[in-house]
């Protein structure tokens, strides 16, 4: 359940830094990706209970929710700043090939009883 900070919506990743998606940067998501409206409590909670979380290219981390009936994967594209708060950048569907191409990337944390 997402706490409100501010304002804003937010959620504790696994680090313990406070995740906040603001309306604004919703309302972009869903521009970008509008199959994605209906997400937004999904998105909150990939932050705080992923499958995994992989590295991204500038610092970013990508968590992964790859629990879905059709196999496509949630990926919410988070940065956490300073060690003290942070930020949801974007989040879209994927399918099993995208799953595979963050798998390749450093995972920094996967949930224990997660199996492929």
């Amino acid at each position: 359940m997402p706490c409100f900070f501010n304002g804003m919506e937010a959620v504790l990743s696994k680090n313990l830094i406070l995740i906040c998606l603001t309306d604004e940067r919703w309302q972009r998501i869903v521009e970008g990706h509008p199959e994605m409206h209906s997400y937004r409590e999904r998105v909150l909670s990939t932050v705080r209970e992923p499958d995994f979380i992989g590295k991204g290219e500038n610092s970013e981390l990508k968590a992964v929710s790859a629990q879905s009936e059709d196999e496509r994967v949630l990926v919410v594209v988070y940065k956490e700043i300073n060690g003290d708060d942070g930020s949801i950048i974007t989040a879209h569907m994927g399918r099993t090939k995208t799953r595979e191409s963050l798998k390749k990337r450093e995972i920094v944390w996967k949930r224990p009883n997660y199996t492929e």
